[in-house]
């Protein structure tokens, strides 16, 4: 388990999981949230946000919580483990 991308709806404890497995393995965490939203919560072009996920996935090893769909392909080629927070979105509401 070298790169890892946890998944799931909003809510459904994607950050809280990621920081436990975090803290047990000391596999760097990338927090995708942290690196999308620019100040003022600008949110980045298309290209610009599919080369910041090509840089950080073509780091060794990570694990890498979030979802953005539009980046999906890029990080499913990359990780070697996916964990899907399986919850509806009810339930995570």
């Amino acid at each position: 388990m070298k790169k890892v991308m946890v998944i799931g709806c909003s809510g459904a404890g994607k950050s809280t999981f990621s920081k436990s497995l975090h803290s047990k393995t000391k596999i760097e965490l990338i927090h995708l949230d942290k690196y999308f939203w620019k100040s003022n919560w600008e949110e980045p072009n298309s290209d610009e946000w599919e080369n910041i996920v090509k840089k950080l996935s073509a780091r060794d090893n990570w694990i890498m919580d979030g979802n953005y769909g539009r980046t999906m392909n890029i990080r499913f080629a990359e990780a070697d483990t996916i964990i899907f927070l399986d919850y509806s979105t009810l339930k995570c509401l």
